[in-house]
């Protein structure tokens, strides 16, 4: 367990902007001194005369060595991006941009050495030592936050992108090797090694991933103010704006340490073994790691974990006991118990008549049994990522509950049901994942939308099972038509036809692709496809049983087992 205790203290007498407090080696003295931009736009450097007056709004703040043997200040505004050498007290360079500067990251990347990578609105720069630019590629929002990381552990490094439109992007070189979508804005990105980075959302939520695959999430009601890598390569020190400090394992989340501090934190930075964090109201703390502490909290963690383990096995004997008074006592008739082997499905469907239109998540029990209260944990879906609903009267054994994502992106449904009878006192809880498509709101136009002018014929590499299983994934289509997709009946009939003709060996791939292409010539004009989007304000999801509507079944389930 890590503990931690105050270095040094001190304020300064101005406001620091968010996220614009840095320290670096400045001139030839090797002196560490902190670097501090403030709301009344000026950028101050601590224990010395020099102040630099910026006529623009400061937005960014970086402090590192950009072709020099010192560090240099490079400040982000809103129409510009400043390099300040501070030994030879000149501009390195200047550069224009319209949009402004939100993040600026130092380091080296790719084959360009390196570079200032500087992110603005929808694109990001990647500055030399001489102000040209030496990186340029576009994204899909304004950049919030940049870090450079070896994401594929080849020695180089990729560069990692968060956005205002909740995607985090990995490019390498100037190639996009691939995009995570998240729930909220990315304000921060920072590489923990291995392969892995962190990330933080506006929403409060805080995570790692190792190249696609997402280690571990956290959400809180506060947001980050900076990551940092503190004391050692394993540990991830997350600084919160309302001054709460948490340390963690980078592999899996798990707490090291907590402490907190009074006032809301600008930004905060590990440097010469010391983790300091900077104040809006211009206080600056610095901390180390006591290692003294650290073994008595050692001794009285094991101490904590054996009190709780104690305390769960004495309620789990608890629960055995009463189990047992329970059994031998007399069973009330009244009560009826969910039969063996009940069944819970679930369907997704379209429902475009509703107003605002919605994805339908159909809930049913296979007897009479009633579904008594349903909770679902989703991303991006509801409000704090959850919805509960139970209903008080009139139970029923189907439930359905609206969705309205958003954003086009797949979602996991994390569902629970609890299933009974209206007089029970004790109800069954089935738990299933539900996968939501990424165009779930999509619906097929009826018979009168107009005919589309044109069509799209490409070659897909896939096998044609596997694009009609990514078919069934990707789009949810209510049975509004005489088929689900007659695209894909037709498709699923040459393939069953192929197979019937085959002997020893199979039909070749070229042929199958060919004659796919030939019924996308002829299905064209018959399959379209309309986006529905719920308008702003729309009322949260709520429940209704729906009898009459029928929906595309790919369906999950659970059981009681027999």
């Amino acid at each position: 367990m890590l503990a931690l205790r105050t270095a040094f203290s001190f304020s300064l007498p101005h406001r620091t902007v968010p996220k614009c407090a840095q320290a670096g080696v400045l001139d030839d003295s090797s002196r560490l001194r902190l670097v501090v931009g403030t709301v009344t736009n000026k950028v101050i450097i601590h224990e010395t005369d020099t102040v630099l007056n910026i006529n623009e709004k400061i937005l960014a703040l970086a402090v590192a060595p950009l072709g020099t043997p010192y560090d240099l200040v490079i400040i982000g505004t809103t129409s510009s991006v400043l390099a300040y050498d501070v030994q030879k007290n000149t501009n390195l360079f200047r550069k224009d941009v319209a949009d402004g500067i939100a993040c600026i990251q130092v380091g080296s990347f790719s084959s360009h050495g390196t570079l200032a990578m500087c992110g603005g609105n929808c694109a990001i720069w990647g500055l030399d030592a001489s102000g040209k630019d030496s990186f340029w590629t576009v994204t899909g929002d304004n950049v919030l936050s940049l870090c450079l990381c070896d994401i594929d552990n080849d020695g180089v490094n990729e560069l990692v992108a968060g956005s205002e439109d909740f995607d985090i992007r990995v490019f390498k070189d100037d190639l996009l090797l691939f995009e995570l979508s998240e729930t909220d804005a990315v304000t921060c990105v920072h590489d923990i090694g291995n392969g892995r980075f962190a990330y933080a959302l506006a929403n409060g939520t805080l995570g790692a991933y190792q190249r696609e695959i997402r280690l571990w999430r956290i959400k809180s009601k506060n947001q980050i103010a900076a990551l940092v890598t503190f004391p050692d390569t394993e540990t991830l020190a997350c600084v919160w704006t309302g001054g709460k400090i948490d340390m963690r394992n980078a592999e899996n989340g798990e707490v090291k340490l907590k402490d907190t501090l009074n006032g809301q934190v600008a930004n905060a930075f590990a440097r010469n073994s010391q983790l300091t964090i900077v104040m809006l109201d211009g206080s600056v703390h610095g901390f180390e790691t006591n290692e003294e502490q650290a073994a008595v909290d050692d001794g009285q963690r094991v101490l904590h974990d054996l009190g709780l383990r104690k305390h769960s096995l004495l309620v789990e004997l608890k629960n055995y006991e009463l189990n047992r008074q329970g059994a031998s006592a007399e069973v009330i008739e009244s009560e009826r118990r969910v039969p063996a082997n009940t069944h819970l499905e679930t369907c997704l469907m379209v429902n475009s008549d509703m107003v605002p239109p919605a994805v339908e998540l159909q809930i049913s029990v296979s007897n009479d049994s009633s579904i008594r209260a349903v909770i679902i944990f989703a991303e991006g879906i509801f409000p704090g990522e959850s919805f509960v609903t139970h209903p008080t009267r009139d139970f029923s054994s189907k439930l359905c509950v609206q969705l309205r994502p958003d954003k086009d992106i797949a979602v996991d449904l994390h569902i629970k049901t609890f299933i009974g009878y209206p007089e029970s006192t004790q109800l069954h809880v089935f738990e299933l994942t539900r996968a939501l498509p990424r165009f779930s709101m999509f619906a097929l136009c009826n018979d009168t939308a107009p005919e589309p002018e044109g069509n799209v014929v490409f070659t897909i590499n896939e096998r044609p099972p596997r694009g009609h299983i990514i078919e069934r994934l990707s789009v949810t289509i209510a049975s509004q038509a005489k088929t689900v997709s007659h695209l894909t009946e037709l498709t699923e009939k040459f393939i069953k036809e192929q197979r019937e003709q085959a002997t020893t060996t199979a039909c070749p791939q070229e042929d199958i692709i060919s004659a796919l292409q030939k019924l996308q010539l002829q299905e064209s004009k018959k399959t379209n496809l309309v986006v529905l989007k719920a308008p702003e304000g729309a009322d949260e999801p709520t429940t209704k049983a729906d009898d009459e509507k029928m929906a595309l079944k790919i369906c999950t389930s659970a059981s009681i087992p027999s």
